[in-house]
């Protein structure tokens, strides 16, 4: 049986290698107990990051239809019209908030959205690899929050769009906004019943957004199959290197 010293300590590294790259700190620009704080944090909310919103989100509960994968399979999914929404309207403000303008949207860039996820739906997923897969869904997430508030705009806040279709509270996440190999699917479904559930990844938190200010960051480009992972372990470290997510006030830890 593996010690508990031994068990913090393998804890306590992964959630330091979450945080920074701990090679590239020096003793004067943190101090040591500032550092463990910080890195205890990332490995909380990392390895807990649907924790709090469980108390609002549905539970994670498998939809095994969308278990079935190609593990051979090497073709790739082209998400370059996405990439031609995203880089021309997401801005990082001074407090690294990613935005997204959505008054600058112009109609031939909202058009190519849409023909985005058309072309996302006339894809068969099931017969790629997982990797493929994994990015293929954050982007659907995405693409469809970005296009909703898009439609809706000017909005306050997300929660206001409310489009029905049940489930707690307001908002558009349990309506039926897609259809994937002929099944219909609410952005519910593809977060709390696809990705939370299938991949068991507890970054995925920080690749999916909700739209709103407190949310990690919109990417400014796609994710890929070849590098989802890559871009997964970013968007947490993005997320923890900014107040939003961990920070020191007066020396106590906030998160």
């Amino acid at each position: 049986m593996v010690g508990r010293a031994n068990i913090a300590s393998r804890l306590l590294s992964v959630a330091q290698y979450r945080i920074c790259d701990v090679e590239e700190e020096t003793e004067s620009s943190m101090g040591i107990m500032e550092r463990l704080m910080i890195s205890c944090a990332a490995f909380i909310f990392l390895s807990g990051a649907f924790g709090f919103e469980a108390l609002f989100a549905p539970d994670a509960e498998p939809w095994s239809k969308w278990e079935k994968h190609d593990p051979g399979s090497i073709a790739r999914i082209d998400h370059s019209d996405w990439d031609l929404v995203l880089k021309p309207y997401i801005r990082l403000g001074p407090d690294g908030v990613n935005r997204f303008a959505y008054s600058r949207l112009s109609a031939e860039d909202a058009t190519q959205l849409h023909r985005y996820l058309d072309r996302l739906a006339a894809i068969s997923i099931s017969q790629f690899s997982q990797r493929e897969q994994l990015a293929y869904w954050i982007n659907l997430y995405n693409a469809l929050t970005t296009q909703l508030v898009a439609t809706h705009y000017p909005v306050a806040s997300i929660s206001e769009i409310d489009l029905g279709g049940g489930g707690f509270g307001d908002g558009p996440w349990e309506k039926k906004l897609f259809a994937v190999e002929g099944e219909e699917l609410s952005l519910n479904d593809i977060e709390h019943r696809i990705l939370r559930p299938i991949w068991q990844d507890p970054r995925i938190h920080y690749a999916v957004n909700c739209a709103s200010i407190g949310c990690p960051n919109l990417r400014r480009s796609a994710y890929e199959g070849d590098t989802v992972n890559r871009g997964l372990e970013s968007a947490a470290r993005n997320y923890f290197n900014n107040p939003r997510g961990v920070s020191i006030q007066a020396g106590d830890l906030v998160v």
